[in-house]
């Protein structure tokens, strides 16, 4: 469990620099306009790393951009690094079933990769990186979607405690 001070002006930040970490409780995560308290990811050191909605690698200079999701269908652009699930889901698998079959991407040639989650089951927030295999399908120019449930797993890094999805901001996220 990670206790941060509970102040706007507390700027903490919780980094993450394998894909294999445990689920860290956070508790007293400031979420809000400016986003004081942060979660960073280190891209160099996600292996084949964390991808872009668009299927291109991350990169520190990446700017951070929500791709939002309430239970309808959303297509994420380009640049959508971390989908953000407003509907509560009561476990990862009704998370990862809700993404295979709401969440498009914009590529067509993308087949497996691994995609930042944001997600939420009424009480607090999850913080997942989930892996799909065999995304792209047939269908519209430039759009893939996920093929299953099935060919999809979550790791989940934080349990953000008592925070809604929809407060967090970009500034809540960093690649370094």
């Amino acid at each position: 469990m990670i206790t941060l001070l509970r102040s706007s002006s507390a700027n903490d930040n919780i980094q993450y620099n394998s894909s294999i970490a445990g689920t860290d409780l956070i508790v007293n995560f400031f979420v809000g306009a400016t986003g004081a308290d942060q979660i960073e990811f280190d891209v160099s050191e996600f292996a084949t790393g964390i991808i872009n909605s668009d299927g291109s690698a991350l990169a520190t200079t990446t700017t951070i951009a929500f791709g939002t999701a309430s239970g309808a269908a959303v297509t994420l652009g380009a640049g959508g690094q971390i989908i953000l699930m407003t509907t509560a889901y009561a476990t990862t698998g009704n998370m990862i079933s809700a993404m295979a079959t709401s969440i498009t991407l914009a590529t067509s040639t993308l087949a497996s990769g691994d995609v930042l989650v944001a997600w939420q089951d009424g009480a607090d927030t999850y913080i997942s990186l989930v892996h799909f295999e065999e995304g792209a399908s047939a269908g519209a120019a430039g759009v893939a979607t996920f093929a299953s449930a099935s060919a999809m797993s979550a790791v989940t890094f934080a349990v953000l405690q008592g925070v809604s999805a929809d407060k967090l901001v970009a500034a809540n996220f960093a690649f370094v």
